[in-house]
């Protein structure tokens, strides 16, 4: 990538979204020492918002924030509803890995501290061209988004930022860790927007049950929710997946010629180990899911994924009846 001659770096107006003070400092003056001087610098996302409007800036370094679970993307894609420009995300996260994987396929590009002027001049370079050619677009930058602006819920992708950063910290820590599938049936026979009038309710509902700290609530699709609860081991998980259940029953969404909207809910539950991956949990707790769908509406089924491999060895047949057996350790599954 060609470097940006000095004259184009002497007349970019450059924003800087950065809370830790000091990290935006030192990435001022690291700017000012490649030659760009017209720098403003923030450090909150309501401010980042009114001064793009204003100062139209052609280059923006807005920070990821990781350990907030990645909210600098949300920053950007509201800072691109009303101008669209370069963006350079930062991470001052401890693991750079972290920001890596957020960043996962794409075009966007990302600088780490200590902030060095080659590493800066580089980057600039490369956002400049990728924003000019269309590569960074508003639509790569909203594959990116953390918070969906109608439910409030998480994204996908922040599930998938969570999951990562949780599954490492329990790893480490020894502490169990639970995923949520949730398929809400018969919500599909809402019209648009009575659905998402539902799903608005629903998602209420839920962070009311799932409020801790690091407790994440995602969509997944239209009629899909996921939710990740870490230290959380499976009677608790029980606990929660039998609350989620009534506090969908309790709203009595019924939508036009069609019954009530119900909740199927797959738990899966392991203390995570560096020798085995992520998908190994959202694969079980998928299968977890497909079980309580088959058993009907306001069911939830699984648990901890040790079961998975004795699970996996029965035949056809004990498959078949031991899903018809009565489980009373579950009332919830029994009715």
């Amino acid at each position: 990538m060609n470097a940006v001659p000095p004259e184009i770096l002497a007349k970019l107006r450059t924003l800087i979204v950065e809370p830790v003070k000091s990290f935006a400092v030192d990435l001022e003056d690291a700017l000012e020492s490649l030659g760009i001087a017209h720098i403003t610098v923030t450090t909150t996302e309501e401010e980042a918002v009114e001064l793009a409007k204003t100062h139209k800036p052609d280059l923006i370094f807005c920070s990821i924030n990781l350990l907030g679970h990645g909210d600098g993307f949300d920053t950007a894609n509201r800072i691109f509803e009303t101008h669209a420009s370069a963006v350079i995300f930062i991470s001052t996260c401890h693991d750079p890995d972290g920001a890596r994987y957020a960043l996962r396929n794409s075009p966007f590009t990302c600088v780490f501290p200590p902030f060095k002027s080659q590493q800066l001049g580089e980057a600039v370079a490369d956002a400049l061209y990728k924003f000019r050619k269309g590569i960074a677009s508003p639509e790569a930058l909203g594959e990116l988004a953390v918070t969906d602006p109608f439910t409030s819920l998480g994204t996908r992708h922040k599930l998938d930022i969570t999951l990562y950063h949780e599954w490492n910290r329990c790893a480490l820590e020894e502490t169990p860790l639970t995923l949520f599938l949730i398929n809400l049936e018969n919500l599909g026979g809402f019209e648009n927007d009575g659905r998402r009038e539902a799903l608005k309710k629903i998602s209420a509902a839920l962070r009311i049950h799932c409020a801790r700290r690091r407790d994440v609530v995602a969509g997944d699709g239209a009629t899909r929710l996921m939710a990740l609860l870490p230290d959380t081991d499976e009677p608790g998980a029980r606990h929660v997946a039998g609350q989620i259940i009534d506090a969908v029953r309790d709203l009595h969404l019924s939508p036009p010629n069609s019954p009530d909207v119900t909740a199927a809910v797959g738990i899966g539950v392991t203390t995570p180990s560096w020798d085995k991956a992520t998908s190994s949990l959202v694969t079980w707790t998928e299968l977890q899911l497909d079980t309580a769908e088959r058993r009907g509406g306001n069911r939830f089924h699984g648990g901890a994924m040790q079961t998975a491999a004795a699970e996996s060895k029965k035949g056809l047949l004990a498959r078949w009846l031991s899903f018809w057996a009565p489980r009373p350790e579950d009332k919830r599954e029994s009715r």
